[in-house]
């Protein structure tokens, strides 16, 4: 049996309906959810994808943002939903098709790429690719009990403002406020609730919650938490140098020019 041509593009409008096929195969999302992504973050030129005998049959998606590093600011791309269908698995497509985001990210002056792998696994599959884990960050499982003895009451306040203020203070990836006004919506609409004070942000979805804040503040995080969650017990993860509970790698870099250092960067929130 001859071999299936393979083509390596970026999408077209036209391939939206592979692509959704695609991305339910692989995740399981359902239509509701792939309708707001596609609406508000799809860019075609900005997708990668390979075609094999004419059907799009593995995808990955890279959205602008930048990496923060001291008073520094360095263009890149966050790799986002990176799928093969499963009828084609096994055949080197996604290292492919890795190799051509990597070669659009410099053609296109971008300092590295950045993803968030959601399983162990992927850390070694992304790393035989090159990728190095770099951020980190850390869990803790606490118990009601601990929300309400370590919290402290604090009021809320708009949530962009503050999750914009929080990333551009410390090292790791920074979102314009477009994609930060998406990620708050895809959260309250999708996952759970969040919410901010001046100087912290939280999100809470089923037993699983996420706080963004410096050490100082970290108990009114917990007293945020401990207002949007009755759960008797969190899997809450939070910057690492907040010094309690497990430490964690928390996503994968791919250099396209030079080394940076980092201390305790931090990938940010909703983008997994």
């Amino acid at each position: 049996m001859p071999s299936a041509k393979i083509e390596l593009r970026t999408a077209l409008p036209q391939d939206e309906p592979a692509l959704r096929e695609n991305w339910r195969e692989c995740f399981g999302d359902e239509d509701a959810y792939l309708d707001f992504f596609f609406s508000r973050r799809f860019v075609p030129e900005d997708t990668p994808v390979v075609e094999s005998d004419g059907k799009v049959v593995s995808q990955l998606f890279l959205l602008p943002a930048a990496l923060c590093a001291g008073a520094q600011r360095f263009p890149a791309y966050y790799l986002f939903a990176a799928a093969t269908h499963p009828a084609y698995r096994g055949r080197g497509l996604m290292r492919t098709l890795l190799g051509e985001a990597e070669r659009l990210s410099r053609i296109r002056g971008q300092f590295a790429v950045v993803l968030l792998p959601g399983e162990e696994s992927l850390y070694r599959y992304y790393a035989r690719c090159g990728y190095e884990a770099v951020f980190t960050r850390r869990s803790w499982r606490i118990s009601r009990q601990e929300l309400s003895a370590y919290g402290r009451s604090v009021k809320r306040t708009d949530a962009l403002p503050v999750l914009d203020k929080l990333f551009s203070a410390r090292d790791g990836l920074l979102w314009d406020a477009n994609a930060l006004r998406y990620a708050l919506d895809e959260y309250r609409l999708f996952r759970g609730e969040y919410a901010a004070s001046d100087n912290v942000f939280v999100c809470v979805s089923g037993e699983d919650a996420e706080c963004i804040c410096t050490p100082d503040r970290f108990p009114e995080a917990l007293g945020l938490l401990s207002e949007l969650s009755d759960r008797p017990e969190l899997c809450l993860r939070f910057p690492a140098d907040i010094p309690f509970g497990t430490p964690e790698k928390g996503g994968m870099i791919r250099y396209l020019t030079e080394r940076i250092e980092l201390r305790n960067a931090y990938v940010s929130f909703s983008m997994e």
